[in-house]
């Protein structure tokens, strides 16, 4: 996405930079308004593929999140099954009741730290499609200035 922005921008800029200059405009450079409103359409077009690419970004921290948790399910499910095969045997039952809160107090603990893991990550992810699309908004910004500038000085 950020690759088709650019190469957009480029094609604008050369656009401009290759206008032709007018003997009685004072300087001013004058473009092919057409090329340069279709390249801007182009730009606008390649947008919310950004908008897209986060959407995506959304969707697999979802998953992450939803696999972190069948996981912790799994071995809170788990650990619950090994703390009722332990109580069912009376000689050790005090023994298993402590293992069993053990084994669940490992599974929880394990669990928090899968679903932290996934937070961090799935914060890590929004921050760099955030940096993505402000990029884009400045690249856009930027050509659009450039572009303005241009047609004043015609």
């Amino acid at each position: 996405m950020d690759l088709e922005i650019e190469r957009l921008l480029d094609k604008l800029e050369e656009e401009i930079r290759i206008g032709k200059k007018s003997m009685f405009s004072g300087g001013r450079t004058s473009i092919d308004d057409i090329k340069c409103l279709s390249i801007i359409g182009q730009i606008r077009s390649a947008l919310p593929t950004a908008i897209t690419e986060a959407r995506v970004v959304l969707q697999d921290s979802n998953n992450i999140i939803e696999q972190a948790n069948l996981r912790a399910n799994d071995i809170v499910s788990k650990a619950q099954r090994d703390a009722n095969a332990m109580l069912s045997e009376n000689n050790i039952i005090a023994q298993a009741q402590q293992e069993a809160n053990r084994i669940v107090g490992m599974a929880r603990q394990e669990a928090n730290e899968i679903r932290n893991e996934s937070f961090t990550r799935i914060y890590d992810l929004f921050n760099t499609a955030e940096r993505e699309l402000r990029h884009s908004l400045e690249v856009v910004g930027s050509a659009k200035q450039e572009l303005s500038n241009a047609i004043n000085r015609r």
